[in-house]
């Protein structure tokens, strides 16, 4: 038979020689004292067992968040029973990509997309876990920066203003009033010729294709009324004498004559 001389108190030995029990929480050795008799008398035994800590277990999935191109990127990895990381060799496209000892991930993507990967080994409990993490570096969809409202425009005036987006390699309309055109640099132009509220629609696209539509309105003003700045009476001529002179309105295009008395004449330049 079998028997407990001493030893920690977590262990038991049965008769048979089974020695059994719940490992304590902490990490460190135990040991057992045990005693083996016999038809002929016992002998003694000490007995060590060392008590492990668990390996790491990583909690960060394999696919991390993308990151926009030329942009600084920061994420804390984890995994439990880990007391330290590192970042291994052999990834793709991960020369910008540090890891701290304490697991945050740091670093600015390239200027270009990009498929990345790279390996981070998790320490901890005398025992190391491996995970291979991914993700991509991606061009962002144009934003805008012009609000919805552009700037007012005046009936039968000429017309131009220009529309801005982020990250946007060119301009297309969509829709909206038939006056009104799109340059595909984002120049919107063309000459109202209604008052009210004109609209276009824009389409902003991005250099891998991503697009970001926005609506935009216009206040078209009323054509001002003609001020005369040509004053009555004109300057006199002589009887029987050919006459010449001219006449000025503000806001005017054209003249026209509507009357005159009997003894008109109008030529020239009126």
């Amino acid at each position: 038979s079998y028997s407990k001389v001493s030893g920690d108190s977590w262990i038991s030995v049965s008769s048979s020689g089974t020695v059994s029990g719940t490992a304590p929480s902490s990490v460190g050795t135990s040991s057992v004292t045990i005693r083996a008799t016999g038809t002929g008398g016992s002998a003694d035994r000490t007995f060590y067992i060392p008590v492990d800590g668990p390996a790491p277990s990583w909690n960060t999935a394999s696919a991390l968040s993308d990151v926009n191109v030329s942009t600084y990127y920061s994420t804390q990895l984890s995994a439990t029973n880990a007391t330290s990381y590192e970042k291994l060799s052999g990834g793709s496209n991960d020369s910008w990509i540090s890891v701290s000892s304490s697991g945050l991930v740091t670093g600015t993507a390239p200027s270009s997309p990009a498929s990345v990967s790279f390996t981070v080994r998790a320490s901890g409990n005398g025992k190391i876990s491996d995970r291979t993490f991914s993700l991509s570096v991606v061009q962002p969809a144009p934003s805008w920066n012009t609000g919805t409202t552009l700037p007012s425009g005046q009936q039968n005036v000429a017309y131009s203003t220009t529309v801005s987006a982020s990250n946007t390699t060119s301009y297309s309309k969509l829709s909206g009033d038939s006056w009104i055109a799109v340059s595909s640099s984002g120049v919107v132009s063309g000459t109202p010729t209604a008052s009210g509220t004109a609209t276009v629609s824009i389409r902003a696209t991005g250099p891998t294709g991503l697009t970001a539509d926005r609506t935009f309105s216009i206040l078209v003003e009323s054509a001002p009324v003609p001020v005369w700045t040509t004053t009555s009476p004109l300057p006199s001529v002589v009887v029987g004498s050919a006459y010449n002179t001219s006449v000025s309105a503000t806001n005017t295009q054209t003249y026209s004559k509507l009357s005159g008395g009997t003894n008109s004449i109008v030529t020239g330049k009126l």
